[in-house]
């Protein structure tokens, strides 16, 4: 539990998401680890909220073309 715009959906959330897609751990991970191909799924409270904040940290501004690292 913490306070809103704090840094959890990347901290947290978004980074052990990740972690599970790519197969990239770091070197101190005790969690699970996946070898294959996972499915994951990110919701939100509303698909507004669900697009506007998750979808966004996730894969970046479709808007300006910056997603997934492409510029």
């Amino acid at each position: 539990m913490a306070a809103n715009r704090v840094g959890k959906t990347e901290g947290g959330g978004g980074y052990e998401v990740t972690a599970h897609l790519t197969g990239r751990y770091p070197h101190w991970w005790e969690g699970a680890r996946f070898t294959e191909g996972v499915r994951t799924w990110a919701a939100g409270d509303t698909r507004q909220t669900t697009r506007d904040i998750i979808q966004q940290k996730l894969l970046g501004d479709f808007g300006r073309g910056d997603y997934l690292g492409v510029c």
